[in-house]
């Protein structure tokens, strides 16, 4: 069985924020989360997602649209997550544009507890048997995007979200 506890620590450790729900409260959480990551007062109320979701909350309208360089933030759903070093599996489809990875400031990525594995091998393996590989793109996401280039000094968001927001859902 894998370690949820150590998939969320890594996760944490690569400045990602981490939550654990049960699906049935996802919406709540969300609307939680992006408030208590929200540093400016600036949070988000349209979430792009083409994920089937249910019950969300007033104030948090869901749009079945692709991201835009100036969108605040999406919903996407992880194949699986890798335990030892807190990475999430994302793989295309038309639920699941590869550009709710990159051009979003809060990236939110659900994933079942039951799809976490111990090692990178056991994810292969994994995306091997469920065909991952037809997909258009598999992206392997740690945390927020960043980038130290810029004169030595950690830019956030220079290459994808600013803010990743994880939900294990139980």
């Amino acid at each position: 069985m894998a370690n949820v506890e150590q998939f969320a620590e890594q996760l944490e450790s690569n400045g990602a924020r981490v939550w654990r729900t049960a699906r049935s409260r996802l919406a709540e959480c969300i609307k939680t989360a992006l408030e208590t990551v929200s540093t400016d007062g600036n949070v988000p109320t349209e979430l792009l997602t083409f994920v089937n979701s249910e019950d969300f909350p007033e104030g948090l309208a869901l749009i079945n649209e692709l991201p835009t360089g100036d969108s605040q933030a999406g919903l996407s759903e992880a194949a699986l997550g890798i335990c030892e070093t807190g990475t999430l599996a994302l793989v295309s489809s038309a639920e699941n544009p590869t550009s709710l990875n990159f051009l979003v400031d809060y990236h939110l990525v659900t994933v079942n507890e039951s799809d976490l594995v111990d090692n990178l091998q056991q994810a292969m393996e994994r995306l091997s048997r469920n065909n991952a590989w037809n997909a258009r793109a598999v992206n392997f996401i740690s945390g927020p995007s960043r980038t130290a280039d810029i004169e030595q000094t950690i830019q956030l968001g220079a290459h994808g979200p600013r803010h990743l927001l994880v939900f294990i859902l139980s």
